[in-house]
C-alpha cells in the first residue's frame, strides 16, 4: 500500500508539465470554453475514464494489481494536472483581498469531496463491493465538469517582469529562421520566462523547499491512516462514518480558524502556528496505537488531526495564492 502510494509523486513533480498546461491550447476545447476551463475538462474526462477502468480490477490477482497501479498512475497524473489548472484559475479569478476566503472555500470543497470519495466509497464498498464504489466515484466527476461549464473563463494576469523577459527573448531570436523562431519563442515564454521571473524573487530556493515540505508529513501519514485504522480493529463502516463525518466537521472548523488566523495575524505567523500544530497532531496516532481499539480515542485522533490539518491547509493555500 505504501509503495503504490508513490504514484502520488505526480503532485510533487507537476511543475515539470505545468508550462504546457499554462500555455498549450487543446484542440476544440480551448476555442470553445477557453484555456483554463478546457484543461480542467480534459483532466476531468481523464479522471472519469481512469477511475471507471479501475472498477472491475482485482488487486489480489497479479495482472489485476499491475493494471490497477497503471490506472492509479493515470489518476494521479490527471488529478495533479487538474490541480495545476484550478490553482491558476483560482488565483486569476479572485482579487488579492479575497485570496484568504478563496483558500478557505477550497478547503471546504476539498473536504466535502473527500467525504464522498473517502467515507462514501468505504460505505459503498462495505455493502456492495469495490466495483460499485469505483463506478460511483467515476460518475461523481460529472459534478466537477458541470461546475466548470457554468463558471466564466478568467482573464490571465501578467507581471511587468514577465513581459520584459519575453521581449528580451524575442529580441535575441530576431535573426532566427521563422519556424525555429516561433517554436523557440513559445518555449522561451512558456517554460523559461516563468522560472526566470520566479528566480528574481528574494529567497526563491527557500520558498520552493518550504512548499515541498510544509504538508509532507501529513501527506505521508494520510496514505497509511486507513490501513492503520483497519489493523487497529475498526470496520470500514466505522472508519467511513467517524473519519469522514466527524473528520469533515473538524476540518471545516479548522479551515475557519485558519482563515481567522490569516486575517488577524497575517500569512507568515499563521503558517508557523498551524505548522507546529499539524506536526504535533501526528503524535496523537502514537496514542491511538497504544490504546488500540477505542471509538472515543479514534474520535480524538481524527478530530485533532483534521482540525489542525484544516488550519494548516488554509494558511498554506493563502500563502501559495499570494
Amino acid at each position: 500500500i505504501g509503495l503504490v502510494a508513490l504514484v502520488g509523486i505526480a503532485y510533487t513533480l507537476k511543475f515539470f508539465w505545468s508550462p504546457l498546461v499554462d500555455r498549450l491550447p487543446l484542440p476544440l476545447l480551448t476555442a470553445r470554453v477557453g484555456r483554463r476551463r478546457g484543461w480542467m475538462l480534459f483532466a476531468q474526462v481523464m479522471l472519469l475514464v481512469a477511475v471507471a477502468m479501475m472498477a472491475p480490477l482485482v488487486p489480489s490477482e497479479p495482472s489485476g494489481l499491475l493494471h490497477l497501479v497503471s490506472w492509479a498512475a493515470v489518476v494521479a497524473f490527471a488529478s495533479a494536472t487538474q490541480d495545476i489548472v484550478i490553482d491558476a484559475y483560482r488565483t486569476e479569478i479572485l482579487e488579492e483581498s479575497r485570496l484568504g476566503a478563496g483558500a478557505a472555500n477550497l478547503v471546504f470543497g476539498y473536504r466535502i469531496a473527500m467525504l464522498v470519495s473517502g467515507g462514501g466509497a468505504l460505505i459503498i464498498a462495505n455493502y456492495y463491493g469495490w466495483t460499485a464504489a469505483y463506478a460511483a466515484m467515476s460518475a461523481c466527476m460529472v459534478v466537477g465538469m458541470i461546475t466548470v461549464l457554468v463558471n466564466p473563463e478568467p482573464k490571465v494576469r501578467r507581471t511587468a517582469e514577465s513581459e520584459r523577459l519575453e521581449e528580451a527573448g524575442a529580441a535575441r531570436l530576431a535573426g532566427a529562421p521563422r519556424g525555429i523562431r516561433a517554436a523557440a519563442l513559445w518555449v522561451h515564454s512558456a517554460v523559461i520566462c516563468p522560472f526566470a521571473e520566479f528566480m528574481t524573487r528574494p529567497g526563491w530556493v527557500a520558498v520552493l523547499l518550504f512548499i515541498v515540505f510544509y504538508k509532507y508529513g501529513d501527506a505521508l501519514l494520510g496514505f497509511m491512516a486507513t490501513p492503520f485504522y483497519l489493523r487497529t480493529g475498526f470496520s470500514l463502516a466505522e472508519i467511513g462514518v467517524l473519519s469522514k463525518g466527524w473528520g469533515l466537521a473538524a476540518t471545516l472548523i479548522g479551515a475557519g480558524l485558519g482563515g481567522w488566523l490569516v486575517a488577524r495575524h497575517g500569512v507568515l505567523k499563521s503558517l508557523l502556528i498551524c505548522g507546529v500544530l499539524q506536526a504535533a497532531s501526528n503524535l496523537v496516532f502514537a496514542v491511538q496505537a497504544y490504546v488500540v481499539y477505542s471509538l472515543p480515542m479514534l474520535a480524538v485522533t481524527i478530530g485533532f488531526e483534521n482540525l489542525t490539518g484544516g488550519m494548516g491547509t488554509t494558511a498554506f493555500v493563502a500563502y501559495l495564492s499570494s
